[in-house]
């Protein structure tokens, strides 16, 4: 965890949790491939100035229940991940 960050328990305040959705226009598969497709290659359904996903727990090119990401949300002064 680098200097910036703080774990949730000793912070003050709500804590937020964040959902995040992927909504596909006009998709060429089958639900069944197009949520295999999504499981394996999370982070190509988000926009590249949006964010970077960083997979800290769970293999991968999969996605599972427990996974857990470093999504790191990008904005002005923003740098992206090296």
């Amino acid at each position: 965890m680098s200097k910036a960050e703080q774990p949730a328990h000793t912070g003050s305040g709500p804590f937020f949790e964040r959902r995040y959705w992927v909504d596909v226009q006009h998709p060429c598969q089958p639900a069944a491939e197009l949520l295999q497709h999504i499981k394996c290659h999370l982070p190509e359904y988000s926009p590249d100035l949006l964010a970077d996903f960083e997979k800290k727990q769970g293999a991968a090119g999969n996605l599972q229940v427990g996974d857990e990401f470093r999504i790191k949300i990008l904005g002005p002064g923003t740098e992206r991940c090296a």
